[in-house]
C-alpha cells in the first residue's frame, strides 16, 4: 500500500488513546482537586478524539504539539505549591539590574510603563500599542503548519 494512502486512513482513525489519556488527565486534576472551568476544554478534546467527524481529528492531530504544551503546563499546578514555601524576588531583581538597566537606571519593565504612561496621548501611540499587542497575541493563535 502507498505510503500516501496509508498515511491518509491512519488519520481517519479514531485516536481513542488520546481520549483515553484526556479523561485521565481530568480524573488526576479531579483526584488532587485542581480541576477547573479551564478544563472543559478536555471534554472537548476527548469529544475530537473519537468524533465521527474526521475533520475533528485532523485537528488534534494538527494541534497536538500546542495542546501537548497546554497540558504539560497545566499539570504543574499539581506539584507547584510544593517546590518553595515562599517565592525569592530579591536576588533576581539585582541582577536584572545591574546586568540590563534601563536608561534612567531602573529595569525595563518600569521604564516602558513610564513611558507608555508619558506618551499614551500622542497620535502615534495607539497604532502602535495594537501593532505590539498582535504580535503577542499571534503567539496565543498560531496557526501549525501543514
Amino acid at each position: 500500500m502507498p505510503a500516501e494512502l496509508e498515511s491518509g486512513i491512519r488519520s481517519e482513525q479514531p485516536l481513542k488513546w488520546g481520549a483515553v489519556a484526556a479523561v485521565a488527565y481530568i480524573l488526576a486534576m479531579f483526584i488532587t482537586g485542581k480541576l477547573g472551568w479551564q478544563h472543559l476544554g478536555l471534554v472537548l478534546l476527548a469529544w475530537a478524539c473519537v468524533a465521527p467527524v474526521p475533520a475533528a481529528r485532523r485537528f488534534v492531530r494538527s494541534w497536538w504539539p500546542m495542546i501537548l504544551f497546554w497540558l504539560s503546563y497545566d499539570v504543574m499546578r499539581i506539584f507547584s505549591s510544593n517546590l518553595f514555601s515562599r517565592v525569592s524576588v530579591e536576588a533576581p531583581y539585582r541582577w536584572e539590574s545591574a546586568i540590563f538597566p534601563a536608561p534612567d537606571g531602573s529595569i525595563w519593565p518600569f521604564f516602558f510603563a513610564r513611558w507608555t504612561a508619558a506618551h499614551s496621548a500622542d497620535l502615534w501611540f495607539r497604532p502602535l500599542e495594537i501593532y505590539c499587542n498582535l504580535i503577542y497575541l499571534s503567539q496565543m493563535f498560531a496557526i501549525p503548519a501543514g
